[in-house]
C-alpha cells in the first residue's frame, strides 16, 4: 500500500504489503490500518477491484467477519488519474487483481 509519510512535510512514499493465505485476515488488517490513519487525521482512500464482489456491493471492502469500509471500485489503478494526489494514504485491497499495480505503486514509493 503506497502512502505518503505520516509526517505531512515528507514527500517520500512508503509501500506496505499485507501478505498471507486466504482467510488469514489481510483485509481485516487493511481496514484496521486505514482506521488508524483516519484517526490520525490523515486523508485516506481505499480502492478495490471491480471484479471483487465476494460479500457486498462493489463500493465496500468487506471481510469474512463482515467488517466493512467504503472503497472506490476500479478496473485499473491508473483509472484514478491524479485523484490519488489528494490523499495521504491509499489502501489497495486484493492488489493481485490489478494488472498495473507494480508500475503504478513503484514510482510512488521511491
Amino acid at each position: 500500500m503506497p502512502i505518503r509519510s505520516i509526517w505531512r512535510h515528507a514527500l517520500q512514499g512508503e509501500l506496505q504489503l499485507i501478505i498471507g493465505p486466504m482467510f488469514s485476515g489481510k483485509s481485516t488488517e487493511l481496514i484496521r490500518r486505514m482506521r488508524r490513519y483516519q484517526h490520525a487525521q490523515l486523508k485516506c482512500m481505499v480502492v478495490k477491484s471491480k471484479i471483487d464482489d465476494r460479500y457486498t456491493n462493489d463500493s465496500l471492502v468487506s471481510t469474512h467477519d463482515r467488517q466493512m469500509m467504503k472503497a472506490n471500485p476500479l478496473t485499473r489503478l491508473e483509472d484514478m488519474g491524479d485523484e490519488f494526489m489528494k490523499y495521504d494514504v491509499i489502501g489497495i485491497d486484493e492488489g493481485q487483481f490489478f494488472t498495473d499495480s507494480l508500475p503504478w505503486t513503484g514510482p510512488l514509493s521511491a
